[in-house]
């Protein structure tokens, strides 16, 4: 029974000690790991199997923290554009309540080219809205 729980202990022992190796050396190469693995099996027979299933923990640890960079990654690029997608809104509607104020009614063809214009180009139009005398000065910058 002790000799049991002391091969366990040593299995413990030699996972720590593996994971120290791979943690310790973030640039290592597929070589060297198989060096590492081939003096261990000559050292200690069980050795190579153990390290073989740390090897595939430790890659499937990999892809899980390459999956969750992702997701993570993915949900900041999703608020990014959402968030300008809502500032663009928000432009488009104060571009057509100014033009619509200044000039009356717009033209459904006005809508549609302010709908389809860059950010940039509605705030220049909101920044200009003063200068503007006619619905075909508006156009100049659709």
């Amino acid at each position: 029974m002790q000799e049991l729980e002391d091969k366990q202990k040593g299995i413990e022992y030699f996972e720590t000690f593996i994971r120290y190796i791979f943690n310790a050396r973030a640039n290592l190469t597929k070589k060297d790991v198989r060096e590492i693995i081939n003096k261990i099996s000559k050292t200690y027979s069980e050795g190579s199997e153990l390290v073989m299933t740390l090897a595939e923990i430790f890659r499937q640890e990999g892809k899980e923290e390459g999956i969750k960079q992702g997701i993570e990654k993915g949900i900041e690029k999703g608020i990014e554009k959402g968030i300008q997608q809502g500032e663009r809104r928000k432009s488009l509607n104060y571009a057509i309540k100014l033009l619509t104020k200044k000039f009356g009614k717009l033209p459904e063809e006005y809508k549609e080219k302010l709908n389809n214009a860059d950010i940039e180009i509605l705030d220049l139009i909101i920044e200009e809205i003063f200068s503007l005398e006619s619905l075909d000065d508006v156009d100049k910058y659709l």
